[in-house]
Order: C-alpha cells, then structure tokens, then sequence
C-alpha cells in the first residue's frame, strides 16, 4: 500500500530531477506483498544508474524493509500513549 505522503515526496523528487536534469530511481521496499516505502535515489545526469547499480542497492535495503514496520508501529504505539495520557489529565 502506497500511502498518500509517499506519492506527494515522489512527485517532489522527480520535480527536483527534472529541474536539474538528474537521473532518479525509485525502489518500492516490501515485506511479503506489501510496499512499506519507497526509496528514491538521485545522481547526476551525466552518470545515470545502471540497471546492476539499482539491482545491488535494492538487494542491500530491501533486508531493512521489515525495521521500518517496527520503526512504524513502535512512533504509532507512543503517539498513541501520548494522546491518551493528555487526555487523562486532570
């Protein structure tokens, strides 16, 4: 699932390429089925990726994917102890 705030950052990271003319990739990490982020990367126009630069950089972030679902849930879990200690003041 791509979320709303992932589309709006990509749009902005290929608004910024095509102003300077970079080369941009976007690799969607994923956990069984499911996209959990995507990372955009960017370099000079003059040395585009190649599809082995992309392939070995895909192969050594995408391992990381599942972090950022605990990462995720553990930022909702004290959001969440936040709201409701506020809301249990006194």
């Amino acid at each position: 699932m791509i979320t709303q705030a992932i589309q709006d950052y990509l749009k902005v990271i290929y608004k910024l390429a095509a102003a300077s003319g970079d080369a941009v990739a976007s690799l969607p990490l994923r956990v069984d089925d499911e996209t959990v982020a995507i990372l955009s990367i960017r370099q000079r126009a003059d040395h585009p990726f190649t599809e082995e630069q992309v392939e070995q950089i895909r192969t050594k972030v995408e391992p990381l994917a599942p972090a950022l679902i605990l990462t995720q849930h553990a930022n909702r879990s004290r959001s969440e102890e936040r709201r409701v200690g506020k809301e249990c003041r006194y």
